[in-house]
């Protein structure tokens, strides 16, 4: 019998039981793949044992991993090596494996030939529910080549989907019948029921698809200190595995060039600095996390803000306009924000661009005149401070002077007239920062009416209070007691045209008095025009 029709008649035999067989086709339903070869007529009687080998050593068949430590982004490829024969041996010519894998941990890939001569697959069942494999291959019949004595015969390919860590056994040789053989030239079969085959699992290897967990130290908001910098030591980050216990942590921080010093001072220069950190399992899985590090001036402003006068107890919101200088370049930044005032005060911490600052004014555009914080305002801890509020016998009045409703720089008859042609009005308690003037407001309750009034008649004449660092913001010359009704025209205050009472063509102090004894209904001294100013304004 020839060496090419021995393979034929022994590989067609052994694929057509396996199809009979096999768990992987008999109690899954699934068809195997079965590559008969051609020519085959009936198979030959049993082989007449081992009688034509002139050798004595026992063959083995070893599961090999070409990798002991497999992770998420790799294949799991393993070898199955004809190991153990002796080269004075007959050639083997093909071989049969049952094999069961871990269908938890492994998801089968393929199956092939381990090349050279073994070349031909002959059969393959795989059942991945159950994890079992049924494979068998073979030289090429038409080739003029022997078999092997040495050599890889099949290769396994997974993909790893669990984790397994320093596991054995992942991939062994199961028993079954017909059971895992190889065939040589002689049609000698070698199995381990016959005591002729040695069958070696996979040794211990590591599947990790998981990468570490990886804990940034949390991102640091610094101040500069001398020098721009700031020496705060940033922490370290923190890493656990699911089988490495002695995780790789490096880092890497942007401001470095070569990395050297992790505890290096952090500088106003390079702001903002990141630390990039990484941590490597056994496998070589990674995970990352960003630490950053920000050294700057403060970027938050606190603010105590009060209300001067009678407001009532509320809560009710005003927008308060902060500015910010630098008295040695002069630049300002400007910060708007929605304020919530409980009798008359209220505290916020409001973000800022962080910068050198030396003073702050504030003011409410549709309500007071400015204040200026120059006694209270700098850093505190990691903010700027700036406290608008009566602190007279320790630092000053710095609250806010209500009446002024057209932000210019005064409290004057245009902010009365405002006033008057809104008496009686009830545009609600509460402003934002898009709220356009005028609302008149200035006690708190929604309403425009007596109480509003005094705000103007108390602080009748007050301007702004000097502004930061010499800056020059006074808008106008003085405050106006007395206005041309074409003036107020060409001023955009038309509106207050209707204040000329006595049609005299000019809106003073007159008409201010006739408006106000109109709405509050007060007696008057008759022409004594200035005596009837007094009464509406004491103290000017």
């Amino acid at each position: 019998m020839t060496r090419m029709t021995i393979i034929a008649v022994v590989l067609a035999l052994t694929a057509t039981t396996w199809a009979m067989q096999s768990p992987s086709a008999a109690t899954t339903g699934l068809t195997p793949r079965v590559v008969p070869p051609d020519g085959l007529a009936t198979p030959p009687p049993a082989a007449a044992g081992h009688s034509d080998r002139d050798c004595t050593s026992i063959p083995r068949l070893e599961l090999v991993p070409q990798d002991t430590c497999v992770n998420a982004g790799e294949l799991l490829i393993v070898h199955v090596e004809l190991t153990n024969y002796a080269a004075e041996c007959p050639d083997i010519l093909g071989g049969q494996f049952t094999l069961q894998y871990d269908p938890a941990v492994l998801d089968f890939l393929s199956a092939e030939p381990g090349g050279g001569l073994i070349v031909e697959e002959i059969y393959e069942a795989v059942d991945e529910i159950a994890g079992t494999i049924d494979y068998a291959v073979g030289t090429d019949p038409s080739s003029p080549m022997p078999g092997i004595t040495a050599g890889t015969m099949a290769i396994l390919t997974f993909t790893p989907i669990g984790d397994a860590c320093v596991t054995s056994g992942l991939i062994t040789f199961r028993s079954h019948e017909p059971p895992t053989r190889l065939t040589d030239e002689a049609y000698n079969n070698y199995d381990v029921p016959a005591g002729t085959l040695t069958l070696v699992d996979l040794p211990q290897i590591t599947v990790d698809v998981s990468e570490p967990v990886l804990t940034c130290p949390a991102d640091l908001n610094l101040l500069s200190e001398a020098g721009g910098c700031n020496d705060t030591d940033p922490g370290l980050a923190t890493a656990t595995d699911n089988c490495d216990t002695h995780v790789s942590l490096t880092w890497d921080r942007s401001d470095q060039e070569p990395d050297i010093y992790l505890n290096a001072p952090f500088c106003l220069a390079d702001s903002p600095i990141t630390i990039t950190w990484t941590a490597t399992d056994d496998c070589g899985n990674a995970s990352q996390c960003v630490q950053t590090v920000i050294v700057n001036y403060p970027a938050e402003l606190a603010v105590n803000v009060q209300l001067a006068g009678a407001v009532t107890a509320g809560p009710f919101t005003r927008c308060i306009t902060f500015e910010l200088v630098n008295c040695d370049t002069l630049d300002t930044q400007v910060v708007e924000a929605v304020l919530a005032f409980n009798g008359g005060f209220a505290n916020a911490l409001i973000p800022i661009v962080p910068g050198e600052y030396h003073c702050c004014m504030a003011r409410d555009r549709l309500h007071t005149l400015r204040k200026t914080d120059t006694d209270d305002f700098g850093i505190v801890g990691p903010r700027y401070v700036a406290d608008f509020t009566d602190q007279t016998g320790g630092g000053g009045d710095d609250s806010l002077l209500g009446g002024n409703v057209n932000d210019d720089a005064f409290v004057d008859i245009i902010d009365f007239g405002q006033w008057a042609i809104r008496y009686g009005d009830f545009p609600g308690a509460d402003t934002n920062c898009t709220t356009l003037p005028f609302h008149v407001d200035f006690s708190g309750d929604g309403w425009v009416l007596e109480e509003d009034f005094s705000f103007v008649q108390i602080n009748f004449w007050l301007e702004h209070e000097a502004a930061c660092c010499g800056l020059v913001s006074i808008q106008g010359d003085r405050p106006r007691t007395s206005i041309l009704v074409k003036e107020l025209l060409s001023m955009g205050y038309g509106e207050l045209a209707v204040m000329d009472l006595n049609a005299d063509g000019w809106y003073d102090l007159t008409d201010v008095y006739l408006e106000y004894k109109k709405n509050c209904k007060v007696s008057d001294n008759g022409s004594d025009i200035y005596g009837n100013y007094q009464k509406l304004f004491p103290g000017d």
